[in-house]
């Protein structure tokens, strides 16, 4: 399947390329001698079309409408060619005939790019800059942990085919992770929610329940009101120290007190979970 993606996307990139090659030989086969400036025409259009579609501090941040700004940005790169034309090329072959016979046309041409692109980049600068969609985005993006739901499938129905996403729990790891995702069915069943699995966030919310009581333990916690405070700090700094084995696997914490999870690739296969691959988690310090 992979490799079936890379030839398309082989054959897509080559038919660009096709596409801009058979430009600009149509293009420099008409004209009849090369020039240098199409790039900077486009660049002109496309400057000129963002700017006047934008928003912000820069030079002619009207705000219009996309497809005014593409107008007035195709009308300014219309009248850049013209002056390129008629004080190069018109010019040139006035004054020594046969324009491919000499140099200057092709030297003027580059010229000309270079003032293009320097008053570009006096204009707005030479970072890349973005067209907002002029369109509602519609697409429908899947996968994170924010999406990392076991109902995923039974939400998309025949849509969800092939949805991947990454979550830090998988109910079938081992026999520890099994029987609590038994457990978590039947409880929810019990309560009248129809759920196909235990969420990630499920899975952490469980073994943060048995993370408290095994440092609790570990600090001796007594539960006396007059060592509130100092229990609570024992709490935190016996945390630190954490090693114990939960439903979303080995639990302990860097140095840096951030959890180490494990990832795991999930995708949806004839409406079912399946796991794809697997990551360890990284080694606490």
């Amino acid at each position: 399947m992979q490799l079936l993606q890379q030839i398309i996307n082989g054959l897509m990139l080559g038919g660009i390329l096709a596409f801009v090659a058979v430009a600009f030989t149509l293009t420099i086969g008409m004209l009849n001698f090369l020039n240098f400036t199409i790039p900077a025409l486009f660049m002109i259009a496309g400057m000129a079309t963002w700017a006047l579609s934008s928003s912000g501090s820069h030079m002619f941040a009207w705000g219009w409408h996309w497809a005014w700004a593409a107008c007035a940005g195709i009308t300014l790169a219309v009248l850049a060619s013209l002056l390129i034309e008629r004080f190069t090329y018109r010019y040139m072959k006035a004054r020594f005939g046969d324009a491919t016979e000499h140099a200057l046309p092709l030297v003027s041409s580059l010229g000309f790019l270079i003032v293009f692109e320097h008053l570009a980049m006096s204009l707005w600068g030479a970072a890349p800059q973005r067209f907002e969609l002029p369109f509602k985005d519609s697409n429908l993006r899947i996968g994170g942990l924010i999406f990392a739901d076991p109902d995923i499938a039974k939400i998309l129905g025949p849509d969800g085919e092939d949805a991947t996403y990454v979550s830090w729990y998988w109910w079938d790891t081992n026999e520890l992770t099994r029987q609590f995702e038994r457990k978590f069915l039947d409880e929810a069943k019990k309560r009248g929610v129809n759920k196909s699995g235990a969420h990630h966030v499920d899975a952490s919310a469980y073994d943060i329940v048995y993370v408290y009581a095994d440092a609790m333990r570990r600090a001796g916690i007594s539960g006396d009101a007059s060592k509130l405070k100092a229990e609570r700090t024992a709490i935190r700094d016996t945390l630190q120290s954490t090693n114990i084995d939960g439903v979303i696997g080995k639990i302990c914490f860097s140095s840096d007190r951030d959890s180490e999870l494990p990832a795991f690739i999930i995708r949806i296969k004839n409406g079912q979970r399946t796991l794809l691959d697997s990551h360890a988690p990284d080694r606490c310090a």
